[in-house]
């Protein structure tokens, strides 16, 4: 058993217990314009993207299209076509709800990308269907109600080769009232 923030890490002779770094509380990003923090967080989101694609050929990103997303496709996108490597594969859920249906917002960006598109069914994995047959993510005790799309989505990435999947799961949250978020941290 693992505490929070806590590492196992398994040797050839021995196991041992690593604590991870803990956030500074203390820590204030202090910069003169708003437009400053927008290109801080660019630079951080491209920093960030491109440590998750060191060796590999091709990306997977789950997207709607929408705001979390896409700064991420684009990133992938960006990156790998330029070493060379233009393989970014969006995945998004096709559903038959018109209140929920991304299909505009996916298309658009796929058409603005080097992106292959690809329709997951979402039929019969709606939140919380199959409730006994819940499947469990192996690297989080977080769970979402969205977890049988997510589970087809990863499916579908390994099919086709990719051992990276991109996702902006929560990113929504960084937009609502982002000036004051970074100005009163």
């Amino acid at each position: 058993a693992l505490l929070p923030g806590e590492m196992l890490i398994l040797e050839r002779e021995r196991v041992r217990r690593r604590e991870l770094p803990r956030p500074s509380l203390e820590a204030r990003l202090e910069l003169p314009r708003f437009e400053d923090y927008v290109e801080r967080f660019a630079e951080l989101l491209r920093e960030s993207v491109a440590r998750c694609l060191r060796g590999v050929e091709r990306a997977a990103v789950l997207t709607g299209g929408g705001l979390d997303s896409a700064p991420l496709a684009a990133h992938a996108a960006r990156q790998l076509a330029a070493g060379g490597r233009a393989n970014v594969t969006l995945l998004s859920w096709r559903v038959a709800d018109p209140a929920a249906d991304e299909t505009l917002y996916a298309e658009a960006l796929a058409a603005a990308l080097p992106a292959r598109l690809e329709w997951i069914d979402a039929h019969g994995a709606w939140p919380f269907a199959e409730l006994e047959r819940w499947p469990v993510h192996p690297s989080t005790p977080e769970q979402t109600a969205y977890r049988w799309l997510h589970e087809r989505a990863y499916e579908r990435a390994v099919r086709r080769g990719h051992r990276v999947v991109l996702a902006g799961f929560g990113g929504d949250a960084l937009y609502g009232h982002g000036e004051r978020w970074f100005f009163h941290l």
